[in-house]
């Protein structure tokens, strides 16, 4: 049965002009046309305020893997090819080649890229990139699988390593924990009786560990940091398609993935299925903006038809856009950060400080019953505080080192501004 999907609104984001006026803004990667030596990835900015687009800049590859938003910048993965783009300048600021046959995903840890190899390697599959020149730092020789999925946490990193079937499908996997600090591995996860693959790692909402989303067995498995042989896994008695970043968003206990031939939606807090296609349509890849609530998505079937769209939470048709052929890779992410100096802080009405911030947050303009939220870089919310009768204080100490949104939401307005966590 399907459900309505009732989001509390915020009705802007943030495509900030000197009034502090608000919309929101696509990056696209299209992978090129299929079977064409004479197309190459671009990177294409889509604006749904005024539903134009445009190329920024071209890598001459043939495939697209996954991006990662840091800061004012994105790291792309383009098959042999590592690239690091400004979103303030729209310049390329660094480019290196992948070393191992195909890159496939992105963390960031402190100043170094860790990028994971898919396939046709038995050794190398995680490489360490330097963040700022992209020069090649280190690789881990004990990974014999590909690594297709990473998630930081604490100065670890949790890899996936799944055998692969002769059609790429992946079976009888683990997850490894590596100590970012000596890149040696501390750990291995698996299930007792499953001997699937492991998917999509994604971070619990509350930060005590993380789900891992397998489509092969439409499973999802949880694991928690303090006790990760107690991993266990749930049958979704859904057809998952959650194969990379771009097929999945995650707000507040929301997972929003790929599901038969739609977007679905899945309630975290106990695992169970809140509408298994509330957009009913065929994704390739879709991002989530989680102020503005509206779901950006695209599809190709990478030769002859490539077309975006753009939905709400009713599954409603509200634009459609173009794009390249093979848009497999795509991520919404708040404009505030383009070309906005630290005065920005100046320009919107909400008032706080430190900025940047380690421990607390004060914010002299709140008041009892306002709800503060956080957001990251690529949208999804990240904290939520109802401000109290009591304290002005907020903690964010919980919050990992990068750039935010913070937007303070009362009866009469909303106001927004940047947020630095060192």
């Amino acid at each position: 049965m399907r459900r309505s999907l009732l989001i509390g609104a915020i009705g802007l984001i943030f495509s900030l002009s000197a009034k502090g006026q608000a919309s929101s803004s696509v990056l696209i990667i299209n992978g090129g046309q299929y079977g064409n030596q004479s197309e190459n990835v671009n990177i294409q900015l889509y604006d749904p305020a005024t539903n134009s687009s445009r190329v920024l800049d071209t890598i001459h590859t043939q495939s697209v893997q996954d991006l990662l938003f840091h800061g004012n910048d994105v790291f792309i993965a383009a098959q042999d090819s590592i690239v690091l783009f400004s979103l303030d300048t729209e310049r390329r600021l660094a480019a290196n080649r992948f070393f191992g046959p195909s890159s496939y995903s992105l963390a960031i840890y402190q100043n170094q890229l860790i990028v994971g190899n898919w396939y046709g390697k038995s050794s190398h599959n995680l490489y360490f990139y330097d963040a700022t020149s992209l020069a090649v730092v280190d690789s881990i020789a004990i990974f014999d699988k590909g690594a297709k999925s990473i998630l930081i946490n604490n100065g670890f990193a949790y890899v996936t390593q799944n055998a692969q079937t002769s059609n790429f499908e992946d079976t009888l996997g683990m997850i490894v924990k590596v100590d970012l600090s000596n890149r040696s591995i501390t750990d291995t996860i698996s299930v007792s009786n499953y001997s699937g693959e492991f998917g999509e790692l994604i971070e619990k909402p509350d930060q005590s560990g993380f789900y891992a989303v397998n489509s092969v067995s439409n499973t999802i498995t949880s694991v928690d940091y303090s006790n990760p042989s107690a991993a266990n896994n749930t049958a979704m008695g859904v057809d998952l398609r959650i194969g990379s970043s771009s097929h999945w968003s995650l707000h507040s206990d929301t997972l929003y993935g790929r599901m038969h031939d739609g977007i679905g939606a899945i309630d975290l807090t106990n695992l169970s299925i809140i509408d298994s296609s509330f957009i009913d349509t065929v994704v390739t890849a879709f991002a989530y903006d989680s102020i503005a609530n509206e779901f950006h998505i695209t599809q190709t079937d990478f030769f002859s038809y490539n077309l975006g769209k753009t939905y709400d939470h009713q599954g409603s048709l509200l634009a459609t856009f173009n794009v390249g052929y093979s848009p497999e890779v795509m991520g919404v992410f708040p404009a505030i950060t383009l070309g906005i100096e630290e005065s920005f802080s100046t320009v919107s009405a909400l008032e706080f400080y430190p900025n940047p911030a380690r421990e607390q947050l004060f914010l002299n303009s709140a008041k009892a019953g306002d709800v503060l939220r956080i957001f990251d870089i690529s949208g999804r919310l990240k904290m939520e505080h109802r401000i109290n009768n009591v304290s002005r204080q907020v903690d964010v100490s919980e919050l990992n080192r990068g750039t935010y949104v913070i937007s303070l939401q009362s009866a009469e307005s909303i106001q927004t501004a940047k947020l630095i966590i060192e």
